[in-house]
């Protein structure tokens, strides 16, 4: 028998930030999706949650902990889902307000960002364009999709790692970087670039710092 559903529920939510104030983002239980929200400290978030009828709802409270702007999703009890049961975020972030977002089965992804960013998540992927900052992304069986075609910032350090997926990375032409590879698999490139191998550079497969 397929679970019964509500129709989906859909929460808009607005906050004034601190300037420079960190945000987190810790959602186990679906996808989080980044947008550039303008140059006012507000962070404006949506959630689309999909609740199967007598499952228990999840605990959604976004707010300042320790400094810092914190949404965490949860679930009571022993925090596993029902079938079907998700809720999925979008955060439109303002300028200058470092991120921090983490996830286990849901994808990360950001598009237009003027700020730092940290993403991580277990087996989703990861997926930036545009981020005018630097670039933390890690995931363990995902794949990693990075655009710098509008340039990275003069002498930022960028680092990409997965342990079994593919990590693509898109740059300028006139991109002046030095990259640090580590893999058990195959590297590929576009580009003339002189190599230098070394061995035991990286632990992880996948490793790319840029």
């Amino acid at each position: 028998t397929l679970p019964k559903f509500d129709e989906p529920e859909r929460r808009d939510l607005s906050f004034k930030l601190k300037p420079g104030q960190v945000i987190e983002v810790d959602n186990p239980h679906g996808s989080v999706f980044l947008r550039f929200g303008g140059y006012e400290h507000t962070l404006d978030i949506r959630a689309t949650i999909q609740q199967p009828k007598d499952a228990p709802r999840f605990a959604f409270a976004p707010g300042v902990q320790g400094g810092r702007f914190v949404a965490t999703v949860s679930l009571p009890g022993d925090g596993v889902r029902a079938e079907g049961q998700r809720i999925d975020l979008v955060l439109y972030v303002p300028e200058k307000h470092a991120l921090k977002v983490r996830t286990v089965d849901g994808g990360i992804e950001s598009r237009g960002l003027k700020s730092d960013v940290d993403y991580g998540t277990q087996t989703g992927n990861i997926s930036a364009r545009g981020t005018d900052g630097t670039i933390q992304a890690e995931t363990a069986e995902g794949r990693i999709r990075i655009s710098l075609n509008e340039g990275a910032r003069a002498g930022s350090r960028q680092r990409f790692a997965t342990r079994t997926g593919d990590i693509v990375v898109g740059v300028v032409d006139k991109l002046d970087a030095e990259v640090l590879l580590a893999t058990s698999g195959t590297i590929t490139t576009d580009y003339s670039i002189a190599v230098e191998h070394r061995d035991r550079a990286g632990e992880a497969a996948g490793d790319v710092d840029l």
